[in-house]
């Protein structure tokens, strides 16, 4: 657009809303009006009565109370200058909205007025006026009007090739007038803005504000005069209001600010903030719907009115913007590198790496210079101290930012604990440097063999003295001279003869010690049985090592192993297990060899039957003993008595006596056991009625045998068979037929 390529004279955007009925469109289709003005400037007088006729050309304060203003040049003095430009929204007639331009100029004259209006956002460039290109950017429109004339208003529409004059005026109107009366100094432009107007506010294609562009103006009122020299003019008119109350604050430096909505021609519904993430409701609608306080405003964040008119029913129209802007704290970083120091060092300057030109303080005790931050090492004290830097009067959002040094006096000499000289087994002496620091650089001479974390000096035989270097450098005086001794004699492994090892019937073992010494001692692990005085060392089965250790107290390394085996194994007597006695059928006893191993042999004294793989033996009736001997031919001694007992008798077959058959009224038979023995057990089959204590057998009609079992289990052979016959038929009752009753004749009854 036209003032978009011209000096930007940056105002306040504020929110005017319109109470408008009947617009169909939203906000998002708001068009940017872009008006470009061009004044032909000569003087004209007018009256100081001012008219009611909008627009009469005549500025009215109170017409323009809260009208946006745009300052072009306050020193304006000519007919060409304009001092300022005013913008106010009128929505006295709720249908009838419009937008009332005043121009206040620098002084009255003749002029022609022409101004450039966009209305459909589409790029034209220039226009010719007055024999000059005017570049006229997206304009379509034009409304000119010749002051010599009141009724010279002339509307002329872009027709693609040039400006026509058009056969409508699309309602707009203009006037001069006075600024103060009687001064010709004001001129006024009525453009309406309602549904159906050339500028519809319900429907505008740049959103919720009007562009105002340039102004041109020439002498004489000639358009073939030369332009006059001009300033650029951009002013932003807004449509919903203006939010006054923005301001900048340091981070957590904020204080409640009130944010006042002017110029709005609806009622605010909302109030929205964008924090950078998108606008969102501030959750909540203040008292005097006009005004809002944020509170806890802690990243900088833009704020706008949500508005609502009768103008442009059922839109949602937002405000122009209001911000309040958090900035952060200045970078108040700086840095002291390499303390703690030396109080004899070279003095220490800091690195700052924030805002330069703040001020360095620190605590009593800490020479500092607070421009430059230098520290006067000698000139301070030692000790711990926290230095503070501040960016007041250096920076724009004053922060601050510490760091902690500590300035070293000059160590004592260190001292060394008592040394622990080197023994017979370590070649090395060690002592604790007293008061040990971690920190401490500790330096020795001669050089030392190592110092551990704890401070404890591990040196080989030798005359030392050593200083200890703090972390600030300084260096401490020598220490008193430290002694350590040579490494006593330590004796060789002691040396072991050959082993006598024990025998069969000798439990221990012997050895005679290499070079025996009868004035060193020997120590045996584990301990022997006995050292002789000529070194004979009787010794339990085992494995041994043994050391000397010699009149310095010296102890040598252990001797290789000794090794005493274990005692030849005598057998234990061995043990029989339970013997399997002879039964009524086998003559036989046996028992089983407990632990019984294949690789021995086994004597027995009588001599048995035979002796199994797995050490079952066979015997006949007899007390028996035996023993072991093992494979390196130890002998045990013998088992305790073994018993294998006579056979048990087996009875003959039992006999039956002769059986009493059943008769006519007994139905069972019987008969007696020959040689009857209560002790013994008979066993019938089929089974039979009953056996009395005494042997007397009663049976049904069968066939039967049977066995005895005496009391030591042995079974007898089957007796001969036994028949018992069937028991004798006995006949039925007799049966009567009918009695024939005595009667008058005959005293006795017949039967049939």
């Amino acid at each position: 657009m036209i003032w978009k390529t011209t000096f930007a004279l940056l105002v306040d955007k504020a929110t005017l809303f319109f109470n408008k009925k009947n617009c169909a469109q939203p906000p998002s289709f708001f068009k940017t009006l872009t008006i470009l003005l061009i004044f032909s400037g000569c003087f004209f007088n007018f009256s100081t009565g001012y008219s009611q006729t909008v627009p009469d050309g005549n500025f009215n304060a109170t017409e323009y109370s809260d009208a946006q203003t745009s300052a072009v040049d306050s020193n304006a003095s000519t007919t060409c200058d304009v001092v300022k430009v005013l913008a106010t929204i009128n929505n006295d007639i709720p249908a009838d909205p419009y937008l009332l331009l005043g121009f206040q100029v620098g002084n009255g004259g003749n002029a022609i007025f022409r101004y450039y209006f966009d209305t459909d956002g589409k790029s034209i460039g220039t226009d010719r006026f007055a024999n000059k290109e005017i570049v006229v950017g997206d304009a379509d429109l034009v409304v000119q009007i010749n002051t010599n004339n009141s009724n010279s208003l002339e509307v002329l529409k872009w027709d693609g090739t040039s400006f026509q004059t058009s056969a409508t005026n699309f309602g707009i109107k203009a006037a001069v007038g006075d600024f103060a009366p009687g001064d010709s100094r004001f001129l006024e432009v009525k453009i309406p803005l309602g549904a159906g107007s050339v500028i519809d506010i319900c429907n505008l294609v740049g959103g919720n504000s009007i562009q105002l562009g340039k102004y041109i103006s020439v002498k004489g009122g000639n358009l073939n005069s030369n332009l006059c020299p001009h300033p650029p003019l951009v002013f932003d008119i807004a449509l919903s209001g203006v939010i006054s109350g923005g301001k900048e604050y340091c981070s957590g430096k904020y204080i409640p600010t009130e944010l006042a909505l002017n110029g709005s021609f609806g009622n605010v519904v909302d109030w929205e903030k964008n924090e950078g993430n998108g606008w969102v409701s501030v959750g909540n609608i203040p008292t005097i719907a006009g005004n809002y306080t944020p509170s806890d405003v802690t990243v900088t964040t833009r704020y706008r009115a949500i508005i609502v008119s009768a103008v442009c029913a059922n839109l949602k129209i937002p405000s122009q913007e209001a911000t309040i802007t958090i900035n952060t704290l200045d970078n108040a970083s700086f840095s002291y590198s390499g303390s703690p120091y030396c109080v004899d060092g070279t003095d220490v300057t800091p690195t700052v790496t924030g805002v330069s030109g703040g001020s360095f303080n620190s605590t009593t005790g800490l020479i500092i210079n607070s421009t430059t931050g230098v520290i006067d090492l000698d000139a301070s004290t030692p000790g711990p101290y926290t230095i503070i830097y501040s960016t007041d009067n250096a920076g724009t959002c004053t922060n601050i930012s510490t760091q902690s040094i500590t300035i070293v006096g000059t160590p004592a000499a260190p001292v060394a604990g008592e040394v622990t000289q080197p023994t017979c087994t370590t070649a090395t002496g060690s002592f604790q440097i007293a008061d040990f620091d971690a920190d401490s650089d500790y330096d020795f001479s001669p050089n030392v063999v190592s110092i551990s974390d704890s401070g404890l000096v591990t040196a080989t035989a030798g005359d030392y003295s050593f200083t200890l270097t703090n972390e600030a450098k300084c260096i401490s005086p020598a220490s008193e001279n430290i002694k350590v001794n040579e490494q006593l004699d330590t004796p060789a492994a002691p040396v072991a003869g050959e082993v006598t090892q024990p025998t069969c019937t000798t439990a221990t073992g012997s050895f005679q010690i290499a070079d025996f010494d009868a004035d060193s001692d020997y120590d045996f692990t584990p301990s022997v049985v006995s050292i002789s005085d000529s070194g004979l060392v009787t010794a339990n089965a085992g494995d041994y090592s043994f050391t000397v250790t010699n009149e310095a107290g010296c102890i040598s390394p252990a001797s290789e192993n000794i090794k005493v085996n274990e005692q030849l194994d005598t057998p234990a007597a061995p043990v029989a297990g339970e013997v399997t006695q002879p039964t009524c059928t086998t003559a036989t006893g046996s028992f089983q060899i407990a632990d019984f191993d294949a690789d021995s042999d086994y004597d027995f004294t009588p001599g048995v039957v035979s002796i199994s793989d797995s050490g079952l033996v066979t015997a006949n009736a007899g007390d028996y003993s035996f023993t072991v001997t093992n494979e390196a031919g130890c002998i045990s001694p013998a088992s305790e008595n073994v018993k294998v007992n006579e056979q048990l008798d087996t009875p003959a077959a039992p006999v039956a006596g002769t059986v009493t058959q059943p008769t006519c009224t007994t139905a069972t038979g019987s008969f007696q056991i020959a040689d009857f023995d209560a002790d013994s057990d008979y066993d019938f089959t089929p089974g039979v009625v009953s056996v009395s204590d005494s042997g007397l057998v009663t049976a049904n009609a069968g066939n039967y045998s049977f066995t005895v079992t005496n009391a030591a289990g042995c079974i007898s052979p089957a007796s001969e068979n036994l028949e018992v016959n069937e028991q004798l038929n006995t006949p039925a009752a007799p049966v009567a037929g009918t009695v024939t009753q005595p009667t008058c004749d005959s005293a006795t009854e017949l039967s049939k």
